[in-house]
C-alpha cells in the first residue's frame, strides 16, 4: 500500500495499480526500458493489473517473470471493458 496526501483533501490509500498495455508501459508489444525495474519496486507495495487488447500478441510472453497479474479483453467492446 502507498499512502498519498492529497492537498486540502485528505490522505487516501493505494492498494492496486491498473494500466493499459501498449502506449502506456510498452510500445509496439515491447515493454519500455525501466518497466521492469519499476514493477519490482512497485509490487512490494501495489498489485499491479495490466490489461490489454494485446494486439501484437506480445503481452504474455513481454510480462512473462513480472510481478503482475495480466487480463487479456477480446477484440468486442474493448473501450468500455477498461474504464
Amino acid at each position: 500500500m502507498i499512502e498519498v496526501a492529497i492537498s486540502g483533501y485528505k490522505s487516501v490509500e493505494i492498494k492496486h495499480a491498473v494500466l493499459d498495455y501498449n502506449g502506456t508501459i510498452a510500445c509496439d508489444g515491447k515493454i519500455l526500458k525501466g518497466v521492469r525495474e519499476a514493477f519490482e519496486i512497485l509490487s512490494d507495495k501495489l498489485q499491479i493489473h495490466i490489461v490489454t487488447a494485446d494486439t501484437f500478441g506480445k503481452a504474455k510472453n513481454e510480462l512473462s517473470n513480472m510481478p503482475v497479474s495480466l487480463s487479456v479483453l477480446s477484440q468486442s467492446n474493448q473501450a468500455g471493458k477498461k474504464t
